[in-house]
C-alpha cells in the first residue's frame, strides 16, 4: 500500500469557499426563419426540454447549448489546502454523454477571462444528428496547464494536464423524449376484475431486456367503473393513475431487487453496465428525476422517492399545458 497516492478532489466545502457561481443551462436551436429560439428546460436533476413553438425536431436542427460560469475566489482552489498547486491553470470544463447513441464528449469554454476571478462562457452547437433521446452534463473542474514548480505541501496535489479534479455542480441529464417516463400501458375488460394489474414477461437480464411490453405491462380494466380515461382531452381520476403508476414501479424496482443476481440491483444503484434502454437503464434514469436524493435504503423509502417523482412529473406535463 506503500505506493497508493490518493490525491486532493474537489468538495462542497471547497467549491462553495471559491465562490463559485453559474447560470443554468440555456438550451436553443436555429428555426427554418433563421432566428435563434430557446428551448424550455424543466427543473430536477432529469429535465425534460420542450419548444414552445413546436417545431424543433433535434435530429433535423440540433442544439445550441449554452453557460456562464463564476469563479470569485479561484486561487482558493490552489495550494496545499486546494486540489492543484498554487502555480498550475486550473479551468472549468464541461463533459457531455449521449447514453443513446454511446457518444461523449468535452466542451471547453467558448470565452475566458482571467484575473483575480475567473469567468468562462460556454457555447456549443451539437450538429443535427449528434444527439438522440438524452444528454448528461456534468461541469468539472481541471489542470490546464501544471505547475513548472512545486511549492511545500503541494507534493500530495495533483499536476498533469488534463486530470480531472472533481465536480463543481450535480450533474444534470436531459430527456429530449420523454423515454424515461414512457411506461407501457394497455386496457382488458373484466366486469369483475380488479382496477388494474402488472403482467410480467419472463426476464433473461433487467440489464438488457428492454423497459417495454416485452418485459412488462401494466394493465388496466376498462369496464371498471374507477378505470382513469380521457374525457374531453382530459385524464379523468388523474390522481388515482399516479397512484397505480407508484406501484406499478414499485413493483418493478422491487423485482428487480429480487432478481437471482444479486449484482443487478448494484449495476442499477450505480448505472454500471446497463444496456441502453434496458429496465436497469431506465430505472436509474427514473430515480435521477427527483429534486431530492433517490432513497434506496427500504422499501418505504424507495415508495416515497418513487411518488414524489411520478407526482412532480405530472405537475410538470400540468404546467405545459
Amino acid at each position: 500500500m506503500g505506493n497508493v497516492h490518493f490525491f486532493p478532489r474537489l468538495t462542497e466545502e471547497l467549491v462553495e469557499k471559491s465562490g463559485y457561481k453559474a447560470s443554468e443551462y440555456e438550451l436553443s436551436y436555429v428555426s427554418p426563419t433563421g432566428d435563434e429560439s430557446r428551448i424550455t428546460l424543466s427543473k430536477g436533476r432529469v429535465r425534460t426540454a420542450s419548444d414552445p413553438a413546436e417545431v424543433w425536431q433535434l435530429r433535423k436542427d440540433g442544439l445550441v447549448l449554452e453557460k456562464t460560469v463564476i469563479v470569485e475566489y479561484p486561487e482558493e482552489l490552489k495550494g496545499p489546502n486546494g486540489v492543484a498547486p498554487a502555480g498550475a491553470r486550473i479551468l472549468p470544463c464541461i463533459l457531455w454523454s449521449n447514453q443513446r447513441l454511446t457518444s461523449a464528449g468535452v466542451i471547453t469554454p467558448d470565452e475566458l477571462m482571467e484575473s483575480s476571478r475567473l469567468a468562462c462562457r460556454f457555447k456549443h452547437k451539437f450538429e443535427p444528428g449528434s444527439l438522440a433521446g438524452d444528454l448528461t452534463l456534468e461541469m468539472v473542474l481541471y489542470v490546464c496547464a501544471p505547475a513548472p514548480s512545486l511549492e511545500p505541501g503541494e507534493d500530495i496535489l495533483m499536476n498533469e494536464p488534463g486530470v480531472l479534479l472533481g465536480s463543481l455542480e450535480r450533474p444534470v441529464i436531459i430527456d429530449f423524449d420523454g423515454a424515461s417516463m414512457d411506461f407501457p400501458i394497455e386496457e382488458f375488460e373484466d366486469l369483475a376484475g380488479p382496477l388494474w394489474r402488472m403482467q410480467f414477461e419472463p426476464w433473461y437480464d433487467p440489464r438488457e431486456d428492454l423497459f417495454s411490453a416485452a418485459s412488462f405491462v401494466l394493465l388496466l380494466n376498462a369496464k371498471h367503473p374507477d378505470c382513469p380515461k380521457i374525457v374531453g382531452g382530459k385524464m379523468s381520476n388523474q390522481a388515482l393513475l399516479q397512484e397505480i403508476l407508484c406501484e406499478a414501479y414499485f413493483l418493478i424496482f422491487e423485482r428487480v431487487r429480487d432478481f437471482h443476481d444479486d449484482s443487478a440491483w448494484d449495476d442499477m444503484i450505480s448505472d454500471s453496465n446497463l444496456a441502453p434502454d434496458s429496465i436497469c437503464s431506465m430505472l436509474h434514469w427514473f430515480s435521477q428525476r427527483g429534486e431530492e436524493p433517490f432513497d434506496w435504503s427500504t422499501p418505504e423509502g424507495r415508495m416515497l422517492s418513487i411518488k414524489k417523482i411520478v407526482d412532480q412529473s405530472f405537475m410538470e406535463d400540468a404546467g405545459d399545458e
